[in-house]
């Protein structure tokens, strides 16, 4: 076997750093900030709107929307734990992935 693939000490961009894309995005969405927080609140709440149409003035409410407040509850909360179930018996494909492996890796041991 080769020695081109896997981890390499050292390698890699060091954590904590940011590429130059994120920064620039951030950047950008800092100014943007107040007027992102004010459109999200206005979908959390629904608003009230008037629009002045061909046939004269159209007033609509858009609903409060519950994407919106989602988001806005697992920013400021931390997302809600999901419960999920696995049926079956998860030790048993833990056996056949590695341990079948393991197996034939130390009969080949053996033989050789």
């Amino acid at each position: 076997m080769g020695k081109n693939g896997g981890k390499r000490p050292g390698a890699g961009r060091p954590k904590g750093m940011v590429s130059k894309d994120r920064q620039e995005f951030v950047e950008a969405m800092k100014l943007e900030g107040p007027l992102c927080r004010e459109k999200l609140r206005e979908l959390i709440k629904g608003v009230v709107v008037q629009k002045e149409t061909k046939d004269g003035p159209a007033v609509y409410e858009k609903p409060p929307d519950i994407y919106a407040i989602t988001y806005a509850l697992d920013q400021a909360y931390g997302k809600a734990r999901q419960h999920v179930e696995v049926e079956g018996n998860a030790m048993g494909l833990y056996e056949r992935l590695f341990m079948d492996e393991e197996a034939e890796t130390k009969s080949e041991e053996i033989t050789t």
